[in-house]
C-alpha cells in the first residue's frame, strides 16, 4: 500500500535506469528483490522481478515501452537494431530469392504492429535463423503475427483486415487499452490479487490469478498457444 501512494518514495531506491525511451526504472522491493518499471502517463507498469541488481537491470537494458502509434497497442520490445543486423551479417543466405516478408508494403507492416525502426530489418529477413532471431526483439503482436505469415498458417490480407477493425476500435484511455490487452493486468481493488501481494514475494512468484488459472487447469481440446511479454506467469501457468 505504501509503494502504491508513492511509487517515487525514497525507501524504495527508486532508480531511473538509462535506457532509449527514458521511462524505465529498477525498484528494491527488499534486500534481496528488485522490479523493473516502467512509467508511461502517469501509469506504472511491472515488467520483470530479479534476484541481483545488475542481473536484474540488465534485462531491462535496451528495452522500450511505448503505445504503437497506429495500433494503439502497448508494445515491450528491444530496440537494438544494431545488434540483429549485425546477426544477419554474419549469416549470407544461399539463396538470392525474395524473403517472405519484402512484398509487404511499409504501411502493412505497421498495421501489423512492427515499430517503425524495426521496418528495414523485417525486410531482410531471408532464413529460418534470421526469423526466429528477429522475433525475440519484436513486440509480441507484431511477433505473433509475422509468425503467422512465415509459417503460413496466417493470411497477409486477412491479417490486416482483423488489424484494421482492432484499430478503428482501440480505445483512446490508457487503462481501457490495457484491460483488453493479452500480457497486461490491471491492479486494481482485486482482493485475491492484493492478499498475496501482502505475502512473502515468493509467494507471489508462484501465485496464479483467477484468469491464469483458467488456463492451467481448462479442458481444451487440442492444444493451445499462450503468449505474454515476459515476467507475466506463462511457465506458472505451464507448471
Amino acid at each position: 500500500d505504501h509503494w502504491r501512494e508513492n511509487p517515487e518514495n525514497t525507501g524504495s531506491n527508486f532508480e531511473k535506469l538509462n535506457h532509449p525511451n527514458d521511462n524505465i526504472y529498477s525498484i528494491r522491493v527488499n534486500d534481496t528483490w528488485r522490479v523493473i518499471m516502467a512509467k508511461f502517463d502517469d501509469t506504472y507498469f511491472l515488467l520483470h522481478t530479479g534476484v541481483q541488481h545488475d542481473k536484474t537491470n540488465n534485462w531491462a537494458k535496451n528495452k522500450k515501452i511505448d503505445r504503437n502509434i497506429m495500433t494503439g497497442a502497448f508494445q515491450i520490445y528491444s530496440v537494438n537494431v544494431r545488434e540483429f543486423e549485425e546477426r544477419l551479417a554474419q549469416e549470407q543466405p544461399v539463396s538470392e530469392e525474395a524473403g517472405p516478408f519484402e512484398g509487404i508494403t511499409r504501411n502493412e507492416l505497421l498495421i501489423l504492429g512492427v515499430p517503425e525502426e524495426w521496418l528495414e530489418s523485417v525486410w531482410k529477413v531471408k532464413t529460418d535463423n534470421h526469423f526466429y532471431d528477429l522475433i525475440g526483439f519484436l513486440p509480441n503482436d507484431a511477433a505473433e503475427s509475422l509468425g503467422l505469415i512465415y509459417t503460413g498458417e496466417g493470411d497477409l490480407r486477412i491479417l490486416i483486415e482483423q488489424n484494421k477493425t482492432k484499430i478503428a476500435t482501440k480505445p483512446e484511455n490508457l487503462i481501457d487499452q490495457i484491460k483488453i490487452q493479452p500480457g497486461f493486468y490491471v491492479l486494481g481493488e482485486d482482493s485475491s490479487l492484493m492478499d498475496v501481494l501482502h505475502q512473502d514475494v515468493n509467494i507471489f512468484r508462484f501465485y496464479l490469478h483467477p484468469a491464469q488459472r483458467l488456463y492451467a487447469t481448462g479442458n481444451f481440446k487440442g492444444s493451445m498457444k499462450i503468449t505474454g511479454s515476459a515476467g507475466t506467469g506463462k511457465t506458472v501457468v505451464a507448471m
